[in-house]
C-alpha cells in the first residue's frame, strides 16, 4: 500500500477503508509513539507508551486541522521535546510563552472535540532493572513491549467497560524516531499469538506509520511526553501527584498507568501467576484480562 504520492498527504479515509471488515461502524485507530526520558547522564529514567483512540472519521478532522498548525508554525511535524526545552529549539523560540501555551490550548480542544479518548503507560527503567533476570523475563525483556501491551489493555478494557464498543482496533505506530523501530517489533510480535489473545487486547492490525503521513502522531508525541514527565513526579509512598496544567489542558479522558516501586512488584507477581509459564506476554496479559471479566 502506497501511503503517500508525489508529496500528497494521504486520505485517512481511503487508507483505512478497504482495511476493516464491512460489519464494523466505528472503525477505530489508535495513533501511538513511545517516549524515552534519559537524565543528564544518559541514564535512562521511565520509559512511556501513549496515544489517543478516535473514529477515522475523527482523525481525519484532527489530521486536516493539524495540518494547518503545523503550515502556521512553519514546521514539517511537531516535535514536544524541542517545543517544551527549557531553551526551546528553532522555529519553537519565536512563540512566547503565551502563543505556547495557546497552542498546546489549541491541541487540547482538537483532541476533545475529535477523538474518543487517551491511554498511556509509563515504566520506571530503574526498577524494571533492578528485577531478577528471571523476573524480567515476565516482561519478555521488553520494557517498551510491556507499556505497548498494557496500553492495548486499557483499551480493550475502557471500550468493553465504559465505551460499549465491541469492535477492534487498528494501531498506527510511528516508526523513525528513536527506539520506534523497538516499539513496532515489539507490536508486531502480536501476530505470532493466537488469534484469541488479539482479540481479548481488541488488536485488529497494525500499520507502521511516520509524522509525515500521519500527522496525527503528533498528537501521540504530545501526549507521550507530557504522561513521560508526570510520570517522573511519582515517589514511591507519596499520593499521586496532581495532573501539570498542560495535561489539564487535554479535553477528554486519558487513562494512564504508572508502573513503579511496590505497584510494579505487584504486577510481577500477576504475571508470575498466569499460567502456563511459556505465554508470551502479550498472551499472559490476555489471560489476565480474561480472568478479570
Amino acid at each position: 500500500m502506497t501511503l503517500a504520492h508525489a508529496g500528497r498527504l494521504p486520505n485517512l479515509a481511503e487508507v483505512f477503508a478497504g482495511l476493516f471488515p464491512p460489519h464494523y461502524r466505528k472503525r477505530l485507530v489508535l495513533m501511538f509513539r513511545s517516549f524515552l526520558d534519559a537524565s543528564e547522564d544518559g541514564a535512562g529514567r521511565c520509559v512511556t507508551v501513549a496515544g489517543f483512540v478516535g473514529s477515522v472519521s475523527g482523525w481525519c478532522h484532527v489530521q486536516d486541522k493539524w495540518q494547518g498548525i503545523r503550515a502556521r508554525l512553519g514546521v514539517p511535524y511537531f516535535h514536544m521535546v524541542d517545543f517544551m526545552a527549557k531553551e526551546p529549539r528553532a522555529p519553537y523560540d519565536e512563540l512566547t510563552r503565551e502563543e505556547r501555551i495557546a497552542l498546546m490550548v489549541e491541541h487540547g480542544k482538537l483532541v476533545g472535540s475529535s477523538l474518543m479518548f487517551g491511554v498511556s503507560t509509563s515504566l520506571n527503567l530503574r526498577d524494571y532493572y533492578a528485577l531478577s533476570e528471571s523476573d524480567q523475563a515476565l516482561f519478555d525483556n521488553n520494557p517498551r513491549g510491556y507499556c505497548i501491551a498494557q496500553c492495548m489493555a486499557q483499551v480493550s478494557n475502557l471500550l468493553k467497560h465504559q465505551w460499549d464498543i465491541d469492535e477492534s482496533v487498528l494501531y498506527v505506530v510511528e516508526v523513525g524516531g528513536r527506539g520506534e523501530n523497538a516499539v513496532v517489533d515489539s507490536t508486531m510480535r502480536i501476530f505470532i499469538e493466537a488469534e484469541g489473545v488479539r482479540d481479548t487486547l481488541r488488536v485488529f492490525s497494525v500499520l507502521p506509520g511516520t509524522k509525515k503521513q500521519f500527522p496525527g502522531l503528533d498528537t501521540a508525541d504530545i501526549l507521550a511526553w507530557l504522561a513521560n514527565q508526570h510520570s517522573l513526579k511519582h515517589r514511591e509512598g507519596e499520593p499521586p501527584q496532581p495532573r501539570s496544567p498542560y495535561l489539564n489542558m487535554i479535553e477528554l479522558d486519558c487513562e494512564s498507568s504508572y508502573l513503579y516501586g511496590d505497584h510494579l512488584l505487584a504486577v510481577r507477581d500477576t504475571l508470575r501467576a498466569v499460567k502456563p509459564s511459556s505465554l508470551t506476554l502479550f498472551g499472559r496479559l490476555a489471560a489476565r484480562r480474561q480472568g478479570q471479566g
